[in-house]
């Protein structure tokens, strides 16, 4: 009787308890928003107390139930009615930036004269469907902005001309690079050994963006210097313009001066047009012009010829000019003896200009002598993309293809030519790697030899058996000796 009056007793505290306990929990439930931890809490000690006999034999019981409701548990939350939807507050807090930005840029674009824009700006809208058809696209969004994001700076710089130049990859904000044409008679006056702005390596002003969305940074102007450093060197940006480069050779300059000489190589380099559409600069003039006679793009089939393509602009020389200088303050006789004498060290200088690319030479090209074949050797990888039928149009007197061609410089990756039989395009999407120089392979060393046997151990310097001594000669022995010798 009185073990049944304990068991009723022990029966009646944990029910005291549990209630104690369930009645705390409500309290902190009420009290606090985060009720999670109290509401598993709950849980836990419900299970135990109901179930005493199965669960409290060990400790370890505490966290395999804890464990089990965790994971088996259904949290049941009623859905918000429609007045406390309209009331919750604004959850867009960090995308309102984005969007307020979008929709100024949109604004914007009404702004333009269109016109006026189509003309002399590129639209990169147009030309993103003929990269992606070669696999070089950006998706049709990006694509949208970045083409309404370069006439907004085209309009804002009064630009004559202005395209979307590519995307310069880093390791860690990429650059969004846009190329144009610009007076701007308050720039920078830079040392007479240096091309000025509208001239040689300065004649495209350059800028860049981590964002579309945001203002475009300009880049500054670049000395000859740059060019030289930059060519000593490889280097992966880091996204911040104004960083310094820790390279050997030191480049004298922050990061955006070595980005724009960069930008300035791989345009020298790579930037093509068809054949006709420009003629050589004649007497007077410093660069190449438009031809008088509209243009119109040559046939499919010899727009795959390298021949028809040519090279905008001409090679950069050592100077880390497009043209030789010579200090103007020398007498006549040093200037034109340090004239020749640069002309034949640089024989970039007896390139003409507009020279087709089917000349270049691929940094993979053997030696002469060592056999390869002209594919290998040249600078440019061919590729077509699409469909390759031809079809007639409706008046039957032109033919039409959808296909596309892919030119790849080798030279430097991540440059390509997509043209089709209705326009073509240059982009750049790189990290401004130049391939110059064959893949470095090391030769694998030979196996180690075996180890040489040890040699037999002597006492030294005091030997076994020391040797006899020897008498001192006398000064009347050394006096005959020098009488014989002389």
């Amino acid at each position: 009787m009185s073990s049944q009056a304990s068991q009723q007793n022990i029966e009646n505290l944990d029910q005291v308890v549990y209630n104690q306990i369930t009645e705390y929990i409500k309290q902190q439930k009420e009290e606090f928003n985060n009720i999670d931890l109290y509401e598993h809490l709950y849980r836990v000690f419900h299970k135990l107390i109901r179930e005493p006999n199965k669960f409290c034999k060990d400790l370890d019981h505490f966290n395999l139930i804890s464990d089990f409701i965790k994971k088996n548990s259904f949290n049941y939350k009623c859905p918000l009615s429609d007045s406390e939807v309209n009331n919750i507050p604004l959850k867009i807090a960090e995308h309102q930036e984005w969007i307020s930005k979008s929709e100024e840029l949109f604004k914007d674009f009404s702004k333009l004269s269109l016109n006026r824009q189509k003309l002399l700006i590129q639209n990169f809208y147009e030309d993103s469907l003929l990269l992606e058809t070669a696999g070089i696209g950006f998706s049709e969004e990006e694509s949208f902005k970045i083409s309404q994001s370069i006439r907004r700076l085209a309009d804002q710089y009064q630009a004559t001309s202005m395209r979307f130049w590519g995307k310069y990859l880093t390791r860690g904000k990429d650059y969004y690079v846009a190329q144009g044409l610009y007076s701007n008679e308050n720039c920078d006056k830079l040392p007479d050994n240096c091309e000025q702005k509208g001239q040689g390596v300065n004649r495209y002003t350059f800028w860049v963006t981590h964002n579309v969305l945001e203002e475009w940074t300009e880049l500054p102007l670049i000395h000859p210097d740059h060019i030289v450093q930059a060519r000593q060197i490889k280097y992966l940006l880091t996204g911040d313009l104004n960083a310094s480069l820790k390279t050997y050779p030191l480049f004298y300059g922050k990061e955006k001066h070595f980005l724009k000489a960069q930008l300035v190589r791989i345009t020298f380099g790579s930037e093509l047009a068809p054949k006709g559409l420009y003629r050589p600069p004649e007497e007077g003039e410093n660069d190449i012009q438009l031809e008088d006679e509209p243009f119109k793009l040559p046939e499919y089939t010899e727009l795959q010829e390298l021949s028809t393509w040519v090279h905008m602009h001409p090679p950069l020389l050592k100077q880390g000019r497009t043209t030789i200088y010579v200090d103007p303050k020398l007498p006549e006789e040093e200037r034109e003896a340090k004239l020749a004498e640069l002309q034949e060290q640089d024989q970039d200088t007896q390139i003409e200009r507009l020279r087709d690319i089917s000349q270049d030479k691929s940094p993979f090209a053997l030696p002469e002598g060592e056999g390869g074949n002209e594919e290998e050797e040249t600078n440019w990888q061919k590729r077509e993309y699409g469909d390759k039928q031809q079809f007639n149009t409706i008046e039957g007197d032109t033919v039409v293809n959808y296909n596309c061609v892919s030119f790849k410089n080798l030279t430097w990756p991540g440059a390509h030519l997509v043209v089709n039989s209705q326009s073509y395009c240059n982009i750049y999407v790189g990290y401004g790697l130049k391939q110059n120089q064959h893949p470095f392979l090391p030769v694998e060393p030979s196996d180690m030899l075996e180890e040489q046997e040890d040699t037999d151990e002597h006492p030294e310097p005091n030997p076994n058996n020391p040797p006899d001594e020897v008498e001192s000669d006398s000064d009347d022995e050394k006096k005959e000796e020098d009488e014989e010798e002389n």
